[in-house]
């Protein structure tokens, strides 16, 4: 009985080796999502640092002196914000009013004239605006006023 060595291999060879596992190629449809979720949470991380620094952080630095904003009868709460944010006060209109809405806090703003910087964080201009405005120079009486003359 003579064992023959199996077709194609010689006598006293060694076995042949296994094949290496070939490495499975992932679909492209895969590898676009994966590159889609890293960009997308590196936005997320960046729009937080962004949103973190409009409210926090005042527009100027240093301290600004306060000018003037006029609120007039009427003038809705939305409408304020947009022009905070014309006249350079806030950084982002559409930050500030999701935070408001976000902390459960309302814009109760009286007409009049407010003392507002660019030094001053969002949340001190929200405070400043819920306050009751300076009083107009037409309603201060001066102390030489009432003195008889």
């Amino acid at each position: 009985m003579s064992t023959r060595p199996p077709a194609g291999r010689r006598a006293g060879a060694a076995p042949p080796e296994p094949a290496a596992p070939q490495a499975q190629k992932l679909p492209p449809h895969i590898i676009v999502l994966a590159i889609f979720l890293i960009v997308l949470s590196f936005g997320f991380g960046y729009g937080a640092l962004t949103v973190r620094a409009d409210i926090a952080t005042p527009v100027a630095s240093g301290n600004v002196a306060c000018s003037p904003f006029a609120v007039t009868q009427g003038e809705s709460s939305s409408a304020i914000i947009d022009r905070l944010q014309q006249q350079h006060l806030i950084r982002n209109a559409l930050v500030a009013k999701i935070y408001l809405k976000l902390s459960g806090k309302t814009l109760n703003v009286k007409q009049g004239s407010y003392c507002l910087s660019p030094s001053m964080r969002l949340q001190d201009i929200i405070n400043a605006l819920s306050a009751s405005p300076a009083p107009t120079p037409s309603s201060v009486i001066h102390v030489n006023q009432l003195a008889p003359a």
